[in-house]
């Protein structure tokens, strides 16, 4: 008894630092003119006491004057902004922000945000852009914008391409009906802003991305998926032609219950050592994406990623090599998000 009681203490402290699981957002948009770099913030919630903000780079530590970061609104950080000198490279580099607004982040060296720089050439006339789904973990991602927007909010005016794909058969006719599941590869593995579209009886298929990298898969059933990843630059005209090869019919599909409503079960049990078990229910088939994140928004698992038929579907999660702390689980499906937040004790 004192055990299950010191567990639920254990619990509800946990809780209480991070009442909403969603990491929060403060890096807007970067850019290195010629005068110097220009960091835009827009916290979408309050950041308090932020006087004892400061930022670090892999070279740097430097703090902000005060009254640099304001709530809800967008607020513009140059060299000037700082007390000491903050070196930034924009070929590799990360820039983290810590406001230092609970005693757990001041001892765990928590940061409330990052910037990772590299990934994405950029030049001095762009910035690095950032598009937030604001309340989803792991929908933001960050594009090149060639007409910057410091000071306003982001759009994708000049920070696209387009792609004209083309989907033929290992015979060189055309697929029609082919559906395009596009969506943003922000940290390398994990997708945002994803969109299912569908060629059109020449097998043609026009479609507007993000400057960035991105991911493309052609799905039809009776034929192999298609996959490919392009770095979209700005204003770019792109030609792909992708080839699926016909499948020999006769696969076998176990039928399941038509399901009436997108859900995520809770997890159970939870809090759990080393692994738990949870559901989840599809109303309609589509590409499915399940993950699992820390409370900062890294993702430290991904249980499934591919095509799903309507129905019910349930899954071991096993925590093995993390360590205690709050984790989110994350369901994507054609345009669906759901995500439940578990605790592991170990």
């Amino acid at each position: 008894m004192k055990h299950l009681i010191l567990l639920s203490i254990v619990c509800l402290s946990l809780m209480t630092i991070y009442a909403d699981p969603v990491a929060p957002v403060y890096f807007s948009e970067i850019q290195f003119a010629a005068s110097g770099w220009i960091i835009e913030f827009f916290p979408a919630m309050d950041v308090f006491d932020a006087d004892s903000a400061y930022l670090t780079t892999k070279k740097d530590t430097a703090y902000l004057k005060p009254g640099c970061i304001r709530a809800f609104d967008y607020s513009l950080i140059t060299p000037d902004s700082l007390f000491s000198e903050l070196r930034i490279d924009p070929e590799n580099d990360t820039i983290r922000l810590y406001l230092n607004i609970s005693q757990f982040q001041i001892e765990h060296n928590y940061a409330d945000d990052q910037l990772i720089l590299g990934n994405l050439p950029f030049d001095s006339s762009q910035s690095l852009s950032r598009k937030v789904e604001y309340g989803i973990t792991g929908t933001d991602f960050w594009y090149v914008d060639n007409s910057p927007t410091l000071g306003f909010e982001n759009d994708t005016e000049n920070a696209t391409g387009t792609i004209n794909f083309q989907i033929l058969d290992e015979d060189g006719f055309p697929i029609p009906v082919a559906g395009l599941y596009s969506g943003i590869r922000f940290d390398g593995s994990t997708w945002g802003d994803t969109v299912f579209i569908y060629t059109d009886s020449l097998g043609v298929l026009v479609h507007t991305a993000y400057a960035c990298f991105n991911r493309f898969l052609f799905m039809k059933e009776g034929y192999t998926n298609a996959d490919t990843v392009l770095l979209v630059k700005p204003d770019g005209v792109y030609s792909i032609i992708l080839t699926m090869e016909s499948q020999e019919q006769g696969i076998e599909f176990t039928n399941r219950p038509a399901a009436s409503k997108f859900f995520l079960s809770p997890a159970y049990p939870n809090p759990f050592n080393n692994y738990t078990t949870f559901s989840y229910r599809l109303p309609e088939e589509g590409f499915v994406v399940l993950s699992v994140y820390s409370v900062n928004g890294r993702q430290v698992a991904e249980l499934f990623r591919g095509y799903h038929y309507a129905g019910n579907y349930h899954v071991t999660w096993h925590a093995d090599g993390l360590s205690s702390g709050i984790y989110i689980i994350h369901l994507i499906s054609n345009r669906n998000s759901v995500q439940r937040k578990c605790v592991l004790l170990k």
